[in-house]
Order: structure tokens, then sequence, then C-alpha cells
């Protein structure tokens, strides 16, 4: 059940993203590409816990990096952030301190749910 409260994301790009929550307040968006396939498959519906902003754990987020939504795992490093898609197709990356990128981390992807259609 969705209820009618959102939240609004604005990366620096002058875009603004709307997410409806559901009943117990957390964001649902849809997963936009195949990048986690095996864990969360594309299209599916996440939700997103975005009430904890301290992040001491590695684990899979939703995030904008220079106005881009993604969902992606994130391993917190001391120099850094590893960027470890679930599909074998793509790369990990690293998101360095002085990458002069805009990381929004929304929140963590506590949910996923995917739809078989026939």
């Amino acid at each position: 059940m969705i209820a009618l409260s959102s939240v609004q994301i604005e990366p620096k790009r002058n875009t603004v993203i709307t997410f409806p929550r559901d009943t117990k307040g957390r964001l649902i968006a849809i997963m936009p590409d195949d990048t986690m396939t095996g864990e969360i498959e594309c299209r599916s519906t996440i939700i997103i816990d975005n009430k904890n902003q301290k992040y001491l754990e590695d684990g899979i987020f939703a995030f904008y990096i220079d106005g881009i939504f993604m969902v992606k795992r994130l391993q917190f490093l001391p120099d850094g952030i590893l960027v470890l898609p679930n599909n074998k197709h793509y790369q990990n990356w690293k998101i360095e301190p002085l990458d002069k990128c805009e990381l929004v981390i929304i929140g963590r992807v506590v949910i996923s749910l995917s739809e078989r259609t026939h």
C-alpha cells in the first residue's frame, strides 16, 4: 500500500525527483537498470529506508551521482567508496574524495519486489 506522502530529492543539476512513500514512511522507486541482476532485477520495485543518514555498514544503496539515479552495493573504505554492481558485465569503480562529482545517498535498499508478467 502506498501512502500519499512523498519526499523530494534535489541533486544540483536542477532536477527534482519526488519519491512516493509506503505506509512505514520508506521511499518507493524502480530499479533503473540491470546492473544488480541476480540481486535486484531491472524494473523491480524497491523500498528505500532513508531515515538513517549515518551509514556505518556496507550495503545496497539508492543514490545520485552527478544527477544520475543509481542503485548499487557500496563499500565504504577509508580512502573512498567502492561501487560494486552485482552483474558481472559491469565493472566495479571507486568514488574518491578528490573526485569532482556530486554524490547524494538517498538511503539503503531494504526490499526489492519482482513481478512476474504472463
